[in-house]
Formats: structure tokens, C-alpha cells, sequence
């Protein structure tokens, strides 16, 4: 993934863990994170091609949409009625969904279903697997991850960071009970207890990872350098918009058309950052448009495995800057909000869809807010929800009048969510070592 790379890699998280012990990289083959890890000199191995059995691979897919019912029916989460919902209306739902009942109701410890994953992994990878002293993986859900973990369990020590908050209670089982996970706060840490039956004192806090060189990197961006990269003169207000994916918001065009009617109508700038992977057509569509700038992210920010990775502070900077001097950040349950709230920046988020049809569908923009990892940010009050375009322009009237509105409901939110008073590196090597 583009942000495993950033977060770990590039913001030298690692460095800590360098004084204990030799690391190898495992990345994918012929990637765009291979060649920046071998630039940097260090020791890579290869996620072979034949990393998958050949034969149980095409059932993966498969096995992996029955676990995740499987977690469905067992933890109820809010974040996932959604998924839910939208599932319903494929055709091949009902025949996984009653596979997953049977199952659920068979195996009352999954544990032991999940060990299947064991058999996804090729046998020349599990081989490889002796050649270390424990492994450790930076996410619970990516599907080579949980190969990896299965297929280390018992042989070698392993290790998990949870990359993102919404993990825990979204993506289903983890594969295996690893020998320590480490979590963002601790709520997660409930999480883990609760949803997966995992001890407490299996568990790390280790805070936020790219929130530790974020409040490094802070210093090294200036409010001139911020308005200079984007060519806004000085005295303007400037509101920042990060685009969702597609699943997420598919009126977002119209809702981008609503920001762009309000900054015209009170003549600010309006920058909107695009999504790293998805809808890429913006840059023509909403080019040249009065006071609008596009800023286009490269691959580090990214939740998937893209190429467009680069090894460049330039682009952290950029972004941190982005975030430190808006005056306010618009976006739609992205954890861009803890992004903002870092810098005490004042956040609006839209729980309503311009376009009437999509008020009723699985993806209505103002469920996302319901998931179980968003809803403390709403219940504290801590972002402002606009539930239609006339709140929309109350509440960004509002930050843009009075900046400290809300400022200790951000600030409790933050030392919950993301405490940043904790040293990362040092708790992730101690996560290691236990």
C-alpha cells in the first residue's frame, strides 16, 4: 500500500526499530515500493508470484466474503450495516449469506475455519516464512497479510499494526490471533477485546504512526509557503475539500458544484483535493474555474497498491500544510477530519446528497456518520454535520467567522482518537519485543 510506505518507510518509523534488529522488506515484485526500498539500500525479498497455492486461490474470494458475514452475524457492527445493505441487492448474496449461517452455526470458534488461510499460501512461501525470527504485518485485512500471518502462526513471533481505525470493526475476522496487535488509542483496544476475542495484554498503543512526523514535519511548513504552492494571495480564506471514492459519494460532482457556488458568492478559494486513485476526470471537468485549484495527491496517500508512489517530503509537506492553514477542511467520514483536527482546523462534513435519489441507497451520505468508528467524532460535536446545502454554508460562514468555534471538542476528540503525546517508534519496538 502507498500509505504503508509513507507511514513506515519514508517517515523513518522504522529507524527505531533498525537498532535491534535486521530487517527485511517483503513487498511485492516489480513494484513501484520495490524500487524505492532497493534505492534506499534496503534488504528486500520478493512476494513471489507464486506466493498463492494455484489451486485453493480461486476459492479465496469466496472464503473471504463468508468470513466476513460470518463476523456480520456475530458482532452487528454499525459500520458494517452498510456493506450489508449494498451486498443485499447481488444476486449471489443469499447463496454466500446461508453458507456463512451454517458455518456460523457449526463452528462456534472460527478460529478454526479461519486456519484455512493457511493453504492460500503456496508451500514454497511458508518455507521462506523459517528463514526469519518473527514477521510483522502493517495491516489485519489485506489478504497477503493474512496468508502471511496464518502461515507464520506457531514457527515465528508475529506482530500487527492496524493501519487504519475503521479496520477493527469493518473488514471481519483477523486471520489468526497474532502474539501482539498494535492499535491507534484505546478504544481500539476494546475493540480488539470485544470483536475478536483477543486479551488486552496482547495489545500496544502506539498513537497514530503519520501523526508522530506529522507534528515533526509541522514545523517545516510555513502559512507563506502554504498560500506561495498554491499561487492565493495573502488575505484570501481558503476552504479545503478531499474527494471520496466513488462508493462513498457518487454525487459528489453536484456537492463540488455547491462548494464552488459558495466560495464564488463570497469570493474565497476553494482547493479540492483529489482522491488518490479514483476519478481522475476532475482535472478536466473542474479546470478553470475562478479561484478553484486542483491539488492531485501521489500514491503514498493511497489505501491500495498503486505505482504512483514517490519518496518525496515535498508531497507530506503539501499535504500538511494543506491542512494546517484552511481555513476549513470539507470532507465526507474520512479520517481527513483527525487529519484537520491534528492542526485544530474546523471541519464540515456533508450528511446529505445533492441529487434526491441516493437519500434511500446503501451509500447515503448521512449513514456513514452512524459506523462505529465515526460516530464519537458526531456524538462530541467535534466536526459540524450539514444535512443540506443551507447548513452547508451556515456552518462554513460560521469557522470562517469565528476559527476557535468548537476548538476544545476538537481537542478532546484528538487526545481520545490520536493521542499524539506518545512516542510511535518506541511503542511499535516494544510491540515488537513483547
Amino acid at each position: 500500500m502507498g500509505m504503508s510506505y509513507r507511514n513506515f518507510i519514508q517517515s523513518g518509523l522504522f529507524k527505531t526499530l533498525e537498532k535491534d534488529f535486521d530487517i527485511t522488506y517483503l513487498t511485492v515484485a516489480n513494484s513501484a515500493i520495490e524500487k524505492l526500498l532497493v534505492e534506499r539500500g534496503l534488504t528486500v525479498s520478493y512476494l513471489h508470484r507464486v506466493f498463492f497455492n494455484k489451486v485453493f486461490a480461486r476459492f479465496l474470494s469466496p472464503f473471504e466474503l463468508i468470513q466476513y458475514y460470518v463476523f456480520y452475524m456475530r458482532s452487528q457492527t454499525e459500520t458494517m450495516h452498510k456493506y450489508i445493505k449494498r451486498d443485499k441487492k447481488n444476486k449471489n448474496f443469499y447463496f454466500f449469506w446461508w453458507i456463512a449461517k451454517a458455518l456460523n452455526y457449526v463452528f462456534k470458534d472460527f478460529s478454526k475455519v479461519q486456519k484455512l488461510y493457511k493453504y492460500f499460501i503456496s508451500r514454497r512461501q511458508r518455507k521462506n516464512l523459517r528463514d526469519y525470527d518473527q514477521i510483522l504485518l502493517l495491516s489485519t485485512d489485506n489478504v497477503f497479510d493474512k496468508a502471511l500471518l496464518v502461515g507464520a502462526k506457531g514457527k515465528i513471533k508475529t506482530s500487527v499494526i492496524v493501519h487504519s481505525w475503521d479496520n477493527l470493526p469493518a473488514r471481519g475476522f483477523l486471520a489468526t490471533k497474532p502474539d501482539n496487535i498494535m492499535v491507534w488509542n484505546d478504544i481500539m483496544v476494546e475493540q480488539v477485546k470485544s470483536l475478536h476475542g483477543i486479551e488486552k495484554s496482547s495489545c500496544t498503543v502506539i498513537g497514530v504512526p503519520q501523526y508522530h512526523y506529522y507534528k515533526e514535519f509541522a514545523n517545516q511548513v510555513t502559512f507563506e509557503s502554504f498560500i506561495g504552492s498554491y499561487g492565493i494571495p495573502l488575505g484570501e480564506k481558503v476552504i479545503a475539500y478531499t474527494c471520496s471514492a466513488q462508493r462513498v459519494f457518487p454525487d459528489e460532482e453536484e456537492f463540488i458544484e455547491e462548494l464552488i457556488e459558495f466560495t464564488h458568492k463570497h469570493n474565497h478559494y476553494l482547493i479540492i483535493r483529489l482522491h488518490p486513485t479514483e476519478r481522475q476526470y476532475y482535472v478536466e471537468k473542474f479546470s478553470n474555474r475562478a479561484k478553484l485549484i486542483l491539488d492531485i495527491p501521489p500514491g503514498q496517500f493511497a489505501a491500495t497498491i498503486t505505482n504512483n508512489v514517490k519518496d518525496s517530503d515535498e508531497d507530506i509537506l503539501k499535504f500538511i500544510a494543506l491542512m494546517k492553514y484552511s481555513n476549513v477542511v470539507v470532507n465526507l467520514a474520512s479520517t481527513i477530519s483527525l487529519d484537520a483536527m491534528l492542526f485544530n482546523t474546523p471541519v464540515v462534513c456533508p450528511a446529505y446528497n445533492p441529487r434526491n435519489e441516493f437519500s434511500g441507497a446503501w451509500n447515503n451520505a448521512k449513514d456513514w456518520y452512524n459506523s462505529s468508528h465515526f460516530n464519537i467524532i458526531t456524538k462530541m460535536n467535534a466536526v459540524k454535520l450539514a444535512s443540506s446545502k443551507q447548513e452547508l454554508f451556515k456552518s462554513l460562514n460560521n469557522y470562517l467567522e469565528n476559527p476557535r468555534l468548537d476548538e476544545m471538542e476538537r481537542k478532546t476528540i484528538m487526545e481520545i482518537l490520536a493521542p499524539v503525546d506518545i512516542d510511535t517508534p518506541e511503542r511499535i519496538s516494544i510491540g515488537v519485543k513483547l
